[in-house]
């Protein structure tokens, strides 16, 4: 319990004992009366207890479920409760660490120490509770039953184990179930019960401890299939049993995973659903390391199981290594090494620039963006940056301009470096047309994920002197087989390339395993983890009501940021939004992880890896650093819709103190979708509404349209009139193109909303825009493979179609 934090109301000597040795005494409790509220007569026979019956008798069973602890003159008693099954109790109850210390006769007599039988003659231990857990696991666990320690000494017998006794909800007597518990572990660990019936202890009397060493056989174990820093393995060692294994098989890894609480890995474990499936003891698994692709995090959150990593840990040796990339491309390093132990010294062959006075353009200002934007400013590199939700106070700090549109990016770039996620929407999204916008002596540098940078299109750009040449980290697939395109980019002269050494250093590699180790301690303690990847920590029976609108929420952030993220405005504007709950959401104890569920999915198609880490525990400060304003608002009003009773509506508001809040607002083409062509677009008509059916999400409004369909997969969103053959046209090119239709809804006009007002402004149009906007409808399909752009840009003009978007879920 070292490691434990010692509850603020401990005493001097209670928390001096820190540091002297710990027995650690796990009990359950006897039976109170028939209530959900540890009862008030319950008695604690304990040493020194005179002033915990005291605290016992002036307060109520109300305030004990709500504080969970009691003091007593030593120290502090943790006021625990018993879950719905033993399983849980033998998982998640918490463990008071006591510490004891002798007392004299004379003074056990003078602090009024209950006797019983026990002489004044006899070397009396006080036992005394030193730290208090976390909220995690007292969230998780059902208030029932008060924990009472009861024991006595018999006769001739000076020392003995605590007999403990207890009776589940359903009255099963659990007599006799000795539950012990490792004294190096932290609070919070399991517990294992094993019968012991040679323990018989007479009721009541006075408790006495015999010091003694319980052993490792009750530590918890965590399983590491993978090398990992012997910094962060001596942390968990200290406290729990560690099994490194390296490589088992799938299988074996399976057979084994069972008998364990917490599994570290890094890339090359793939934690599937079977894998968490047969960990009937995970608690939580760590990634040592940012990317979680290895992880399904679906499968865990649905077993309750934490899944964390360390998104902060390599963010300086990523940003070096794209420092080093720039540095190795400007001056031909990896040629002239390679031509120099060849034998060769070429130096007329090998001229480069110099980086000093150049422009470097970064896409993604996160956490490793602008570390590279400060590095390459100390080289006295001119800095420009394309982020629709960069702040803009941290952006002018290191220097950096922000452009409104990757184009201005790619035509201005001496050197691109890419600094995003990889995700759907940012799959090959620097590709041959991008490339071609760029200078002929332009390098690209991507040290962030393979296929985010078209590697084919790359390729033909190098060979065909489109540009200078590039710095690549990282693959579509790794590692690249001989043949394929990733091969023949690493072969060209003007690439430099590297095998994913990205996160490759020595203190990286000890950040990020010293971070998650840290982090499986917290979670094994009760406490909370700094970046939990999955859903955030409360009480099973709420999570399990939220969990179809954290998906909503977060799919409703997406699709707006989707539809509606400026690009193409004089300045990027900061957003505020609002977040309405409606019907039975509205009561509700918590909306923290829908909060987060909306941060994360209106971040997740622009911003780099930090950003699908997203939790609880971040996602305000997240909101916040990206100058994201959500004001939240409930309506207890009943929803008056058949097959749903609550409705979450998103909003856009413009920040009164943007400058650019009162001028024109440009808005990306997908938002013409939505939005009219008027001349002073509004924020307010970017509405996103949806609601839960049988736990499927829906969207029920975009817009000025009401619609009704699951946001999932690839959807092509079409404004056209609402006149007949318009589905036929879509439907017909969708089909040339060998696109299948998976489903379609068609939305008109919401008559009944006040916001069609902003359909009309002044009542006059823009040349271009519509003059049958009161019948135009919107067409939302959903397809099975990604549309090509082409192909979405020949619906556009086609018989009435206005405008055509993709949107990717």
């Amino acid at each position: 319990v070292g490691s434990s934090a010692a509850s603020p109301h401990t005493t001097s000597a209670s928390a001096a004992s820190t540091s002297c040795e710990h027995l650690t005494v796990v009990f359950s409790c006897s039976t109170p009366p028939s209530t959900d509220r540890p009862g008030s007569g319950s008695i604690l026979r304990m040493l020194n207890a005179k002033g915990l019956s005291e605290l016992l008798s002036k307060n109520s069973d109300e305030r004990l479920c709500k504080r969970w602890c009691l003091m007593t003159p030593n120290g502090t008693l943790l006021a625990y409760t018993q879950p719905a099954n033993m399983r849980s109790l033998r998982r998640q109850t918490a463990m008071a660490a006591m510490s004891w210390q002798e007392h004299t006769p004379g003074r056990a007599s003078e602090e009024g120490h209950a006797s019983n039988g026990a002489k004044q003659s006899t070397q009396l231990h006080t036992l005394m509770i030193e730290s208090e857990a976390s909220n995690i696991l007292i969230r998780q666990i059902r208030p029932q039953l008060l924990l009472v320690l009861e024991g006595g000494v018999p006769p001739r017998k000076r020392s003995f184990e605590p007999r403990v006794t207890a009776e589940g909800p359903d009255g099963e007597p659990l007599h006799n179930s000795m539950i012990t518990a490792n004294a190096d572990s932290a609070l919070g660990t399991s517990m294992s019960a094993r019968a012991d019936s040679s323990v018989n202890v007479a009721s009541g009397g006075v408790l006495a401890l015999h010091r003694r060493n319980i052993g490792t056989h009750n530590k918890l174990k965590v399983l590491i299939p993978e090398k990992v820093s012997p910094d962060g393995l001596r942390l968990l060692q200290a406290s729990l049993e560690v099994h490194e294994r390296q490589g088992l098989s799938p299988g074996e890894l399976e057979r084994i995973i069972g008998d364990y609480e917490a599994l570290v890995v890094r890339s090359e474990t793939q934690v599937n659903a079977a894998l968490l499936a047969a960990g009937k003891k995970l608690r939580v698994v760590a990634r040592a390391g940012v990317g979680v692709d290895n992880v399904d995090l679906q499968a865990a959150t649905k077993l309750g199981i934490i899944v964390v990593n360390s998104p902060q840990g390599n963010i300086n040796a990523a940003a070096e290594h794209t420092i080093a990339l720039l540095m190795a491309t400007a001056r031909n390093v990896g040629t002239a090494c390679a031509s120099l132990k060849n034998g060769k010294w070429e130096r007329s062959k090998l001229v480069g620039v110099e980086v000093k006075g150049k422009t470097l353009a970064i896409i993604g200002l996160g956490k490793v963006g602008l570390t590279v934007a400060r590095a390459a400013g100390g080289l006295g590199m001119n800095l420009i940056a394309y982020d629709p939700y960069a702040n803009p106070s941290l952006a002018a700090s290191a220097n950096v301009d922000i452009v409104s549109s990757m184009q201005q990016l790619f035509e201005q770039a001496d050197f691109l470096t890419i600094h995003t996620p990889m995700i759907a929407s940012t799959k090959g999204m620097i590709a041959a047309a991008e490339l071609a916008k760029m200078k002929p002596t332009a390098r690209v540098l991507n040290v962030a994920r393979g296929g985010i940078l078209d590697e084919t299109a790359l390729l033909s750009a190098l060979e065909a002197g489109t540009i200078a040449g590039a710095g690549i980290d990282v693959f579509t697939s790794e590692p690249p087989q001989p043949g394929d395109t990733a091969s023949k980019l690493i072969e060209h002269p003007r690439v430099v390339a590297t095998p994913h050494l990205g996160a490759s250093t020595v203190e990286a590699q000890e950040n990020v395993s010293v971070d998650v180790c840290n982090q499986v301690l917290s979670i094994l303690s009760g406490q909370l983890p700094r970046s939990a990847v999955n859903a955030p920590i409360i009480l099973p029976e709420e999570y399990r009501t939220l969990q179809p609108f954290v998906t909503l929420l977060e799919r409703m952030g997406s699709l707006h940021t989707q539809l509606f993220s400026p690009s193409n405005s004089a300045q990027q504007l900061r957003t505020t939004f609002e977040l309405t709950y409606e019907g039975s959401l509205a009561s509700a104890n918590t909306t923290k992880p829908l909060f987060a569920a909306l941060v994360k999915g209106l971040l997740s198609p622009v911003s780099e890896s930090e950003s699908l880490n997203i939790n609880i525990v971040n996602a305000e400060l997240v909101a916040k650093e990206r100058g994201i304003l959500i004001s939240e608002s409930k309506s207890r009003e009943k929803i008056e819709q058949e097959g749903y009773s609550a409705l979450v509506t998103l909003r856009a508001r413009l920040d009164p103190r943007s400058p650019s809040a009162s001028r024109s607002m440009q808005t990306s083409p997908a938002a013409g979708v939505l939005t009219p062509n008027t001349r002073r677009r509004k924020a307010e008509g970017q509405i996103v509404s949806g609601f839960v059916s049988n736990n499927q999400p829906y969207i029920s409004r975009l817009g000025r349209f009401s619609t009704s369909f699951v946001p999932s997969g690839t959807l092509l969103i079409c404004r056209n009139y609402d006149e007949p053959g318009k589905i036929g046209v879509v439907g017909g090119r969708l089909g040339k193109a060998g696109i299948n239709i998976r489903f379609m809804s068609v939305a008109p006009i919401d008559d009944g909303n006040d916001d069609n007002s902003l359909a009309k402004l002044d009542g006059k149009l823009e040349k271009g825009d519509s003059p049958k906007l009161e019948t135009e409808a919107l067409m939302i399909l959903g397809v099975d493979k990604p549309v090509d752009d082409n192909v979405r840009k020949s619906l556009i003009g086609t018989d009435g179609v206005l405008e055509a978007s993709t949107v990717v879920l």
